[in-house]
């Protein structure tokens, strides 16, 4: 599991309101912000936790990050699925975390061979890897992080094959990539209206993402 506290610790908290029309800024990844330094440290941990359960013989579930203002707010995981419409609905559920704290950044992680067995289509993206995807309503970039298999001594409890990856060679950063169909929905529905009588929308779908399954960790600063 990525130690979100760790990383909120790390950035302390300076929520400010957006003005409409004064939030204007540079296109993801031409930038240096307090979100293009969460992008690194997900990404290593992520990669850090992809490695961990790969040991025990699985794969990191997809998830979302939700920012706002550059500041993390917490993420949701991916509830348990079966293969095909379910897992691409799943996925797209996720956005009703960033939906309800009005996210203007998202960060998504997925591994692509996973993606396409669990959506049941052809692969994005050759061979196996780590993705993860840094998005606003406006722009996207995409950084990939490819890797080579190796199968370790023994199984799991459950049978199980344990393996670890070798990282290779990151991919270069591509800016509005194509995506698959099951990310490029949980991405574009971040940035629509949620919906929910309550006066804490973002604990509110915390609560109903987790009743479905669905793993949730928020921050602090979810309740600024």
């Amino acid at each position: 599991m990525v130690k979100i506290k760790a990383l909120e610790s790390q950035h302390p908290s300076i929520l400010r309101r957006r003005s409409p029309g004064l939030d204007v800024q540079p296109p993801l990844g031409q930038r240096e912000s307090m979100s293009d330094n969460l992008v690194l440290e997900i990404s290593e941990a992520c990669k850090n936790a992809h490695t961990a359960v790969m040991a025990e013989g699985g794969v990191l579930p997809p998830r979302l990050f939700v920012l706002r203002a550059g500041q993390l707010l917490g993420y949701v995981a991916l509830r348990p699925v079966y293969v095909g419409r379910d897992a691409a609905e799943g996925i797209a559920t996720m956005s009703y975390l960033a939906a309800a704290a009005e996210a203007d950044e998202v960060i998504g992680v997925w591994e692509t061979q996973d993606l396409a067995v669990a959506c049941d289509h052809v692969p994005l993206h050759p061979g196996p890897g780590l993705n993860l995807l840094h998005a606003s309503a406006k722009d996207q970039v995409l950084y990939r992080y490819p890797y080579r298999e190796w199968r370790l001594p023994g199984q799991t409890r459950d049978g199980l094959a344990k393996a670890k990856p070798q990282w290779l060679t990151e991919s270069s950063a591509v800016a509005n990539p194509s995506l698959e169909p099951a990310i490029e929905a949980m991405v574009g529905m971040c940035w629509q209206p949620f919906e929910v009588e309550s006066t804490d929308m973002v604990n509110a779908a915390a609560a109903y993402l987790t009743e479905l399954g669905y793993t949730v960790e928020l921050t602090t600063a979810a309740a600024s």
